[in-house]
């Protein structure tokens, strides 16, 4: 069921003061996107550094929810650190609302995670609300106006569940969905086998059409070179992150 954009956000949990490695290293997914030529195909993809993942890109005001479901894995391949997301707005607008998980991997498994909300540079982070093996739905809901909204962040593994009001004097651009995976520095290792983001949609206060992941654009990690490091395929609602090297 569509939340209603004037739904009275109430705040149920009061996030504690993180240290360590993980939120000294982690940072803002919103970078803007480098074209990368597909000769003439229909199937827009993108290279970029630091996110890899799935968005659509529409006029102003399409977007004011967004939604996706992520399961942390156990076990991640190489070590290093990066983030699970869903977001409205960024790459070609200075306002952006998006939550998700940030992971360390050690040894080759899921060390630590936190569950983080960010409006711009306003962000917040869940310590233990998230597990390696938990899966964890995330939803951004934007009121009238695109000034104000609720990150409701639900842990479906152990029932936990945080609603994150934001008031922000940017607004929302509302024109652009994404989900995608980051990493924290172009060029690092990626510490992670195959992520896949699951029940990805968005949709907006006056369209009738729910977007899916399917048919979107694509952002692929790669280097300077253009040698891409993760492959994405969509189907369905669904997105599907390969490393490569």
């Amino acid at each position: 069921m569509r939340l209603n954009s004037t739904l009275t956000f109430i705040f149920l949990f009061v996030s504690a003061a993180l240290s360590g490695p993980l939120r000294e290293k982690d940072q803002s997914w919103v970078p803007n996107l480098v074209k990368k030529s597909t000769n003439g195909a229909s199937d827009d993809i993108n290279y970029n550094p630091l996110l890899a993942g799935a968005y659509w890109e529409e006029t102003n005001g399409t977007f004011n929810f967004a939604t996706a479901t992520f399961k942390v894995p156990v076990s991640s391949g190489q070590d290093g650190s990066y983030g699970m997301m869903v977001g409205i707005d960024g790459i070609t607008c200075e306002s952006w609302f998006t939550a998700g998980i940030s992971c360390n991997v050690i040894d080759g498994r899921t060390n630590q995670c936190d569950v983080w909300s960010e409006w711009s540079d306003n962000k917040l982070y869940y310590s233990e609300l998230i597990a390696p093996g938990d899966v964890l739905r995330a939803a951004l809901n934007v009121a009238d106006g695109a000034r104000s909204g609720v990150a409701i962040l639900e842990n479906l593994t152990n029932g936990q569940t945080v609603l994150q009001p934001y008031n922000a004097p940017q607004p929302l651009c509302g024109r652009i969905a994404m989900w995608g995976v980051g990493i924290n520095q172009a060029n690092a290792s990626i510490p992670f086998d195959t992520v896949t983001i699951e029940d990805a949609m968005a949709y907006g206060p006056s369209s009738p059409r729910t977007y899916k992941a399917a048919g979107a654009r694509k952002m692929e990690f790669s280097q300077e070179n253009k040698v891409v490091r993760a492959s994405v395929d969509t189907e369905e609602s669904s997105i599907i992150i390969k490393r490569l090297q």
